[in-house]
């Protein structure tokens, strides 16, 4: 196994155990696939989905964390539906390249 592998790997796993104390399994698993599903939509390479997926996983995070203390309303789900927000965004936004490029 590679070093970027293993980096990848520990690098998950640091982030489910930190996220389950704070949010829960089911919501920290969702955080994880949905930032990464977005960035696979935009991305050319595995370094720019990387990439990508952090970008998308930190201003959710941020906005979340915004909107739920100003709403008063649960941080947690708050940032998992600011994360889908953002995969439709970008789906939206590959869909509209496809067509265009035609």
């Amino acid at each position: 196994m590679g070093r970027l592998d293993t980096l990848v790997m520990v690098l998950t796993a640091v982030t489910v155990v930190l996220g389950m104390k704070v949010a829960g399994i089911l919501l920290v698993a969702a955080f994880i696939v949905i930032s990464a599903a977005a960035a696979l939509q935009v991305a050319s390479s595995f370094r720019s989905a990387v990439l990508t997926s952090a970008s998308v996983a930190a201003v959710s995070v941020a906005a979340g964390l915004g909107l739920s203390l100003r709403l008063d309303i649960p941080a947690s789900a708050t940032i998992v539906i600011l994360c889908f927000l953002v995969f439709v965004a970008l789906s939206l936004l590959r869909r509209r390249r496809f067509l265009s490029g035609r």
